[in-house]
């Protein structure tokens, strides 16, 4: 059995689950780009030779979100469903 893609909706149905994809789909890169735009910023804009630590806190950063996106995207997409089996009769012996 292999890895299978959603067929049909991609998106959530339920209003708690298009809420809980809406929040992580604005709240994970706007905190990235809060991050790397203002707190990098004031963390390194001080000297000249933290340049090269930024630039390594900021390819660090960018290689975490691109996982955790590509991540999410992956178990986003992936049919968790579990296939329909043929009825078993039990005995209740």
């Amino acid at each position: 059995m292999g890895l299978r893609l959603r067929q049909g909706r991609v998106f959530p149905r339920e209003v708690s689950d298009v809420a809980a994809f809406s929040f992580i789909n604005t709240l994970v890169p706007l905190s990235f780009v809060y991050e790397t735009q203002v707190v990098l910023h004031s963390l390194y804009s001080r000297s000249n030779s933290s340049q090269v630590f930024y630039y390594l806190h900021l390819g660090v950063g960018t290689y975490l979100i691109s996982s955790i996106v590509g991540n999410y995207v992956g178990l986003w997409l992936t049919d968790t469903s579990v296939p329909q089996r043929p009825e078993v009769a039990f005995s209740t012996v």
